[in-house]
């Protein structure tokens, strides 16, 4: 898991376009302002931090409802990455279909979320998802193995990319195993993707966060640790990103 799943549920999802973060935040800005009626206001700024851990304590404080901030991170190479501030994980899936699209260029979404509900407190429910988006709203290839309210299912949409180990899927018994982080990180490596590597986001570089102080009237904000703590991420000792 990237950093060790110390940040989650920030990191259980991110989603990747192959373009430059500002070309992504120009095409969100864009997006909202066609599709959303009215439109929220967004503040655009650039933020850099020391580390990644840094980088991501621009999301906090973490929103219940609507995500208000979305964080575009530089990358070790032609990708930017897209993470926001939902208190349960980004869902950035439906953003990066239609970034993908409207830029016409490369997509990407990646979760990997630990099963740990037989813990005490019990944890979240797990699973692996891939999927890749081929300038297209809807992916052209899926994949999942998730935990669905206590039950493992595993899917997939679209035809096979070439280097997947399809042998996998039909030869081991439990559904779980049979798309796992470990395949997961191999799959975005074919697309020069380092999944769980924090170098990988070159965190010395300059990031964009769009924030959006007015999409709800009513939100309700909580820290890391209250989102960890009520979704059984993290226990005690565990380490957290500097808030802002």
């Amino acid at each position: 898991m990237l950093l060790d799943d110390r940040y989650a549920p920030i990191t259980s999802e991110i989603g990747f376009l192959m373009a430059d973060p500002g070309t992504v935040a120009d095409a969100m800005l864009a997006w909202w302002e066609k599709r959303l009626k009215p439109p929220p206001r967004a503040v655009r700024e650039d933020v850099t931090g020391g580390s990644l851990g840094a980088l991501l304590g621009s999301l906090l404080p973490l929103d219940r409802v609507i995500p208000r901030r979305n964080l575009l991170l530089p990358t070790d190479g032609p990708w930017t990455a897209a993470l926001n501030n939902h208190w349960q994980g980004p869902d950035i899936r439906s953003t990066v279909g239609v970034l993908s699209r409207d830029l016409g260029t490369l997509g990407v979404t990646a979760s990997a979320v630990v099963d740990d509900r037989r813990a005490e407190p019990p944890g979240r429910f797990g699973g692996t998802t891939f999927a890749v988006y081929t300038a297209s709203l809807n992916p052209a290839r899926g994949i999942w193995a998730i935990n669905d309210g206590g039950r493992w299912v595993f899917e997939q949409t679209g035809s096979p990319l070439p280097f997947e180990r399809e042998e996998l899927y039909r030869r081991r018994r439990r559904i779980r195993d049979r798309f796992t982080p470990e395949l997961l990180e191999e799959y975005c490596e074919r697309f020069g993707i380092r999944l769980f590597d924090e170098r990988f986001y070159a965190p010395g570089h300059r990031a964009i966060l769009i924030s959006t102080p007015d999409a709800v009237a009513h939100q309700e904000t909580v820290t890391l640790e209250v989102a960890q703590a009520e979704l059984g991420i993290v226990r005690e000792g565990a380490a957290t990103p500097i808030a802002r």
